[in-house]
C-alpha cells in the first residue's frame, strides 16, 4: 500500500543540486518527505503549482528586525512577511536592539516576541559581554551562536550601542575562549573603536557629525578601522580555537586578504560580503555601446575608476585608484588630516565618493 502524505505539491519545476525537472513534492509533518515523478505520490491534500518553480527555502543569517525598541524601523511581523515573499523561510536577526540582547533573559524575551508575530522560522544571535553569560546561553541548548560588535558609535547611539561594544581585545578573547569551550560559533563585526573615535572628533566637537560626514570624510580611515578589527578578530579566534564568521568583509579594503590567508593556513572561519562596501566589487564591463558593469561578489577587487566625472568631464578616481605615470586620477585628500588618502595623489578634482 502506498504511503499517504499530508500534502503533495504537484506539477512544479523542482530545483535540486542534480538539476531542474518536473516533479511532485510530498510533505509530511512539516518536512519534505519525498520528491517523485508526477502522479507517483498521494496526499490527503494537494496543491497544483503548474508553471511555477519550487526552490529550497533560504536561511538568512544576517537580518535586523529592530524589535524591541526600534519598531518604527522594522518588527517581526513586517520583516518576516517580507522574508516569506522573497523565499526566505528562516531568519536569524541581530542583537543591536533596545535593550540589546546580552543575557539569557533578553534572548528568551526576543524568542517570545518572534513567536507571536513571525511568519517564517526565526532565531536570534545574542551578544554576551562576559564568559559567564556565554555559558548560561550555551546551556539553553537552542542558541545558534553569538554575535560580537567590535564597534561603538562615537555618539553612543544606535546602531552601535555602548552596551554591545566589545572594544577591549582581552575581554573579546575571554568571550571567544568561553564560546569555544561551550561549542558555540561567533559572528564578528570587526572595527577599531579608538580609531573611529579619533576620526569622528572634529565632527563631534562642532556638532555636525552625521552619516554623510562619515561617508565623505572618513574614507580610508573608516575602511582601515574595519580591516584592523577584522584582523584582530581572526587572530584572537585562532588563539581561542573558535570558529568565527567575519561580517561586512566588503567594508574593508584588505579583510578579504586576511580571510583568504587564514583559510589557506587551515583556520576554521567563514565570511560574507554583505554590506555597503560590497558594491565596489564589480565585474569588468562588457564591450559595446551602453554596456554596464554588473555587481558581483568577486574575492579580489581590481583598481578602477568609479565612473563619475568632474565638472570638466574628465573621469575621476575612486577608492581603489592608484597613482600611475601619466594618470589623471587624483584625490581631494582627507579633511581631517589635510593629506591625500593612501594610494592617491592630492588634488581637488575627484568625486566625493573617492
Amino acid at each position: 500500500m502506498s504511503t499517504q502524505y499530508e500534502l503533495v505539491v504537484q506539477n512544479g519545476e523542482v530545483c535540486l543540486p542534480s538539476g531542474r525537472f518536473m516533479a511532485d513534492l510530498a510533505v509530511d509533518k512539516g518536512k519534505v518527505a519525498a520528491v517523485a515523478r508526477p502522479g507517483e505520490v498521494a496526499g490527503l491534500s494537494t496543491l497544483d503549482v503548474r508553471g511555477l518553480t519550487i526552490l529550497p527555502g533560504i536561511v538568512h543569517t544576517h537580518v535586523h528586525m529592530r524589535e524591541p525598541g526600534l519598531e518604527y524601523k522594522e518588527d517581526y511581523e513586517s520583516g518576516t512577511k517580507t522574508a516569506a515573499t522573497g523565499g526566505v523561510t528562516c531568519t536569524i536577526d541581530m542583537p543591536n536592539v533596545t535593550p540589546p540582547t546580552t543575557t539569557v533573559e533578553r534572548y528568551l524575551e526576543k524568542k517570545e516576541l518572534a513567536a507571536a508575530k513571525a511568519y517564517v522560522d526565526y532565531q536570534h544571535w545574542p551578544a554576551p559581554s562576559n564568559p559567564e553569560e556565554v555559558h548560561r546561553l550555551a546551556k539553553l541548548g537552542i542558541v545558534p551562536g553569538l554575535k560580537e560588535f567590535m564597534v561603538r558609535d562615537p555618539k553612543a547611539q544606535y546602531p552601535h550601542l555602548p552596551e554591545l561594544a566589545m572594544a577591549h581585545h582581552g575581554q573579546l578573547f575571554k568571550v571567544m575562549r568561553a564560546a569555544a569551550e561551550a561549542g558555540l560559533n561567533m559572528l564578528v563585526h570587526g572595527a577599531d573603536p579608538d580609531l573611529m573615535h579619533t576620526m569622528a572628533e572634529p565632527f563631534l566637537s562642532d556638532g555636525h557629525y552625521s552619516a554623510r560626514h562619515r561617508a565623505y570624510d572618513f574614507n580610508g580611515w573608516w575602511f582601515a578601522s574595519r580591516d584592523i578589527g577584522s584582523q584582530v578578530a581572526i587572530l584572537l579566534a585562532r588563539l581561542a580555537g573558535l570558529k568565527i564568521h567575519v561580517l561586512h568583509m566588503g567594508n574593508g579594503r584588505h579583510t578579504h586578504t586576511f580571510v583568504r590567508r587564514a583559510k589557506e593556513e587551515g583556520q576554521n572561519l567563514t565570511a560574507e560580503m554583505e554590506g555597503p562596501g560590497s558594491s565596489r566589487y564589480r565585474a569588468t564591463p562588457r564591450s559595446g555601446a551602453g554596456s554596464r558593469s554588473a555587481t558581483t561578489s568577486r574575492s579580489v577587487p581590481t583598481p578602477r575608476s568609479c565612473g563619475r566625472r568632474s565638472t570638466t568631464g574628465r573621469r575621476t578616481c575612486c577608492r581603489w585608484s592608484t597613482p600611475r605615470t601619466g594618470s589623471r586620477r587624483r584625490c581631494p585628500g582627507n579633511t581631517i588630516s589635510g593629506t591625500a588618502r593612501p594610494g592617491c595623489l592630492p588634488s581637488k578634482t575627484c568625486c566625493p565618493f573617492s
